[in-house]
């Protein structure tokens, strides 16, 4: 379309109009954005999802100018897990997760597809990146604590630390190849991961890679299929 939205790190929410090079900012208000740290988006329809980072998740209705906010409540066994969002994962059947300070979020909606709970999986985990591999399992990247697997359909779990051979324990970002081998950025370098085998191979410094840390938000498959991870000294191509 003619618009794009920008979230921001601290400075609230952007809408800018690409044809007239003009911007509209939201900032955090009482009955509007809960947060100013804005950290993930996603636009279903006249709604748009923002993933805030000390506000929990907020649906902006484009049509009717209004927000919606949904909070970590600890009387409501249903209510987010944590108010410190970090991403969102759209699966291909459709189905939300949320992955937070406390784990990670399945979104249960409503026939209008707005959320009248959450199921909260992992809350002693801080989350990073989720990504939905080509058998549908959900892929999830922690802060120190490695890499999980998870079967919706069966709810197992597998993890995978440094013990396995994992480059790092931080997994900033997730990327899957067109041989379905997954492309982890972490705190040490990057890591080719065969989900058959089972088997990592890790990249750094001597391998010839400028970035041997990543960041989190960084990372993009691209149509033609080159996958780029950005770290705290440029990008990896």
């Amino acid at each position: 379309g003619d618009y794009l939205w920008i979230g921001t790190f601290s400075q609230g929410l952007d809408l800018l109009d690409i044809k007239n090079s003009t911007f509209q900012h939201f900032k955090s208000s009482p009955g509007g954005l809960s947060d100013n740290n804005v950290y993930g988006l996603l636009k279903e329809s006249n709604y748009l999802w923002i993933l805030t980072y000390g506000g929990g998740l907020d649906i902006y209705n484009t049509l009717t100018k209004t927000f919606r906010n949904y909070r970590y409540l600890a009387e409501n066994p249903k209510s987010v897990s944590s108010d410190l969002g970090r991403v969102f994962l759209k699966c291909r059947n459709g189905t939300l997760w949320i992955g937070t300070e406390r784990g990670i979020n399945k979104v249960i909606r409503d026939d209008s597809g707005l959320p009248i709970g959450f199921q909260s999986l992992m809350k002693d985990e801080k989350i990073y990146t989720l990504h939905e591999d080509f058998q549908n399992n959900i892929w999830i990247g922690t802060i120190s604590n490695g890499l999980y697997r998870y079967n919706p359909n069966s709810g197992e779990f597998e993890h995978y630390t440094t013990i396995n051979g994992l480059s790092g324990n931080t997994i900033y970002g997730i990327l899957e190849d067109s041989g379905h081998r997954l492309w982890l950025s972490t705190n040490f370098g990057l890591s080719k991961f065969d989900p058959i085998s089972k088997k990592f191979t890790n990249y750094n410094n001597a391998s010839g890679l400028e970035n041997t840390e990543y960041n989190y938000n960084a990372y993009y498959k691209t149509k033609s299929g080159d996958m780029l991870f950005g770290g705290i000294t440029g990008f990896t191509r």
